[in-house]
């Protein structure tokens, strides 16, 4: 007798309805998604590590489908290596998991709400809501966010909030991959994500509003950045007297730009003429979400953490004293007053990389200048600004005309803070007791200017012969 499941119902013979059933599950095989099983099937694009609600279980993280994949009994970890091995499972997931080339899946913690609670208006839903009870995606600390299928890696992340937070106006920001890098290859580098714009918000499931893009394509907060050659170094106060240090960047262009997230950077010459990674220093402008905007043919006058001419008001930090002068601040770079240094402003790019925007040396010993006084670039001067500022001899001492503060009569400051200065030579009226030395003429006096004072200087010290002799 045949087997009971060879017949139908119908009366249809054995074979037809083998062949029947055959094909149904060859249908069925092709609707649905294979199980994932190659590194890069999915990308990990999105991660809300510290959310705003003092409670953990709002957080959540989104992939995106490289391949169409199944993730049923992939499992979720995370590390402090890259080492899946050795990273901790938090969930394994249960039961199909589909996702499809292109979409996005967003995966929330013991919850089935990423924003909203299920009644309507801005709800987004989870698809997939894990079980997590370690403490947090811990908020101080590099750690790695794995997706394993099978005992293969198909995805790893980095996740550290230290490099985001200052740049969130709340605790509440997803960590996006930026679009450049869309992929599980591009997700491993964290130079690649990036915070999303402010305005793109939601409220999450605990009524907390939250800045991110849940179920959607990342997007990066992004600058209107310059260009190489865009904003030039044009003066630098290296020592002052009663002052802080400052120095002046020149917006050469005919639209605002943003320096948020540039660097001031700061550095050394190795034996070799190489940078010494030893000596650099850098600032990060705009660390704390505040944009640092330089107008249109503008210039911004930047002081080491404090006004460069306060007038009063609260002295509990310098933003808020009432500055004399258009002030930005800066700290962590200073300038040395007896040694060569390199200075630069570095951007970054849409395309990820550095973009060094502006550099120049200086050696005030070298260059001869004198304690209180600035040094000058004057850009209309040149005919490529941008390469001729690099050279200290392209660069002026600020004149004694050019005094801006005098607090007490006797310690002033020379220069042009917050405006394009000019070369100036100005006359010495020579002390008594003969003119004041400066071994190191600038590299800008003219030779006519520098025979007049060694003229001044033999003329002076003859007379002090002949007048020995009487």
């Amino acid at each position: 007798m045949a087997p009971s499941w060879v017949a139908s119902s119908s009366g249809s013979s054995g074979p037809l309805a083998l062949a029947l059933a055959v094909a149904v599950c060859l249908t069925l095989g092709a609707l649905r998604p294979a199980y994932a099983q190659d590194p890069g099937d999915v990308a990990i694009t999105e991660v809300m590590i510290a959310p705003p609600s003092s409670s953990n279980n709002r957080e959540w993280f989104e992939i995106v489908g490289v391949e169409a994949t199944d993730l049923e009994g992939c499992d979720l970890r995370k590390g402090s290596t890259t080492d899946a091995a050795a990273a901790t499972t938090f969930d394994t997931i249960a039961g199909s998991l589909a996702i499809s080339a292109g979409e996005h899946l967003l995966f929330a913690r013991n919850q089935d709400w990423v924003a909203g609670d299920g009644s309507g208006g801005d709800d987004i839903p989870a698809d997939y809501a894990y079980a997590y009870t370690d403490s947090s995606f811990n908020n101080d600390q590099l750690l790695y966010l794995f997706i394993v299928c099978g005992g293969t890696t198909i995805d790893v992340a980095p996740m550290d909030w230290r490099e985001f937070e200052d740049g969130c106006p709340d605790s509440g920001c997803s960590v996006n991959l930026g679009p450049a890098h869309y992929d599980a290859d591009g997700n491993d580098d964290l130079d690649h994500w990036c915070l999303p714009p402010p305005d793109y918000t939601f409220t999450n499931s605990s009524g907390d509003t939250a800045t991110g893009t849940p179920g959607e394509a990342g997007v990066c907060l992004t600058f209107d950045w310059p260009l190489a050659g865009d904003v030039l170094f044009t003066e630098l106060m290296i020592a002052p007297a009663d002052t802080p240090e400052w120095f002046e960047l020149s917006n050469r262009t005919e639209a605002d730009v943003e320096i948020g997230l540039c660097a001031l950077r700061k550095w050394k010459l190795d034996g070799e003429g190489n940078p010494d990674a030893s000596t650099i220093k850098e600032y990060t402008f705009g660390a704390d979400g505040e944009p640092v905007t330089l107008a249109a043919n503008g210039v911004g006058l930047f002081a080491y953490n404090s006004c460069i001419v306060s007038t009063g008001g609260d002295d509990d930090s310098a933003a808020d004293e009432e500055c004399e002068y258009a002030d930005l601040f800066y700290d962590t770079v200073s300038f040395t007053n007896s040694a060569e240094e390199h200075l630069a402003l570095v951007c970054p790019s849409e395309s990820g990389e550095e973009v060094i925007v502006d550099q120049m040396s200086y050696d005030m010993e070298v260059m001869g200048i004198r304690d209180g006084h600035s040094i000058l670039f004057v850009p209309s001067e040149f005919d490529d600004p941008a390469t001729d500022n690099d050279d200290p001899q392209n660069w002026c001492e600020a004149a004694f005309s050019h005094c801006f503060h005098d607090p007490d009569g006797e310690n002033c400051n020379y220069g042009t803070p917050g405006t394009i200065g000019e070369c100036l030579e100005d006359d010495v009226d020579w002390p008594d007791n003969g003119p004041a030395c400066r071994c190191q003429l600038s590299s800008r006096q003219s030779g006519a200017g520098a025979a007049a004072l060694l003229a001044a200087l033999v003329l002076w010290m003859t007379g002090r012969r002949r007048g020995g002799q009487r």
